[in-house]
């Protein structure tokens, strides 16, 4: 009795653990969709170099990319321009409600399964490289200042969904340090409300 009873809990451990490994299988064939944003961005730069002072940014175009990790977790890569300033970005970002992006898992276990949630909202880090070329009138003469500088700022944001693959999508960028620049008088940091509209693959 005690050999039958042990043999049926080997044969439901080893089921267990066959079951546990399709499951990670599955899970780890799980696709995410990548992501493109389209936004136009408003806002203020603050130059915190030496010269001070600041501007309003109005009409910032905006391109970014975003490859999904997981449902929660991407990297991107985007370009943003508001001549003088143009900006090479380094992107992060967490969803803590919601997924932010669709995923799609393939047939095991005999279901397939879509998931793509209605609302996300996330929090993220930049690494922003900017270039400029800032002008400069000494009397008769109007002298030319180009420039770069790296800046890392704070990101928090909502994706509302609209249809299968579009989404409405709103951020506040804070620019937190500059971390480099070429020019001390120049230290440009953005302080941006981008809003716009993302494709879901």
């Amino acid at each position: 009795m005690i050999r039958i009873r042990a043999s049926r809990l080997s044969f439901f451990v080893v089921l267990l653990f066959s079951l546990a490994a399709r499951v990670d299988a599955w899970a780890a064939d799980v696709a995410y969709s990548p992501k493109v944003s389209l936004r136009t961005g408003n806002g203020i730069l603050k130059n915190v170099g030496t010269v001070g002072n600041g501007a309003n940014s109005i009409g910032a175009i905006n391109l970014l990319f975003n490859y999904f990790l997981s449902g929660q977790a991407a990297v991107g890569l985007g370009y943003s321009t508001n001549h003088p300033f143009s900006n090479i970005t380094l992107s992060s970002r967490y969803y803590y409600s919601g997924q932010g992006t669709r995923s799609r898992a393939p047939e095991q276990l005999m279901v397939e399964s879509e998931r793509r949630d209605s609302f996300a909202h996330y929090v993220g880090a930049e690494l922003n490289q900017t270039a400029y070329v800032l002008t400069a009138n000494n009397g008769a003469l109007t002298d030319a200042i180009p420039g770069t500088s790296s800046v890392v700022s704070m990101t928090l944001g909502s994706d509302l969904r609209i249809s299968r693959h579009f989404e409405l999508t709103a951020e506040a960028n804070l620019g937190l340090q500059v971390i480099t620049s070429s020019n001390e008088a120049i230290k440009m940091k953005a302080y941006i409300l981008n809003t716009g509209i993302s494709y879901v693959w």
